[in-house]
C-alpha cells in the first residue's frame, strides 16, 4: 500500500497540471485584461461543453491529489 499511494499521487499530479494548461484563459493577454476584448466583455464568459467538463475535471482531480497527499501522510506516518 505504500508502494501505490506515491504512484497514484503522482499520476494525479499529472493529470491535474494537464488538465489546468488544457484550458484556455479568461483573458487574452493583455487587452483582455484591461477590456480590449470585446467578444468576452472584459475578459469574463461562461464555461461552456468542453471547457466546462475540463473544469470539474480539474477540481475533481484536485479533491483526489489533496485526498491522496493526507492519506500518504497517515500511512507513511
Amino acid at each position: 500500500m505504500k508502494n501505490v499511494i506515491p504512484f497514484l499521487q503522482i499520476v494525479a499530479a499529472v493529470l491535474l497540471i494537464l488538465s489546468v494548461l488544457l484550458q484556455t484563459p479568461k483573458a487574452m493577454g493583455l487587452g483582455g485584461t484591461i477590456g480590449g476584448g470585446s467578444d468576452t466583455m472584459g475578459g469574463y464568459r461562461r464555461r461552456r461543453g468542453f471547457e466546462k467538463k475540463l473544469l470539474v475535471a480539474s477540481f475533481i482531480l484536485l479533491g483526489f491529489f489533496v485526498l491522496l497527499s493526507i492519506l500518504s501522510q497517515a500511512v507513511g506516518g
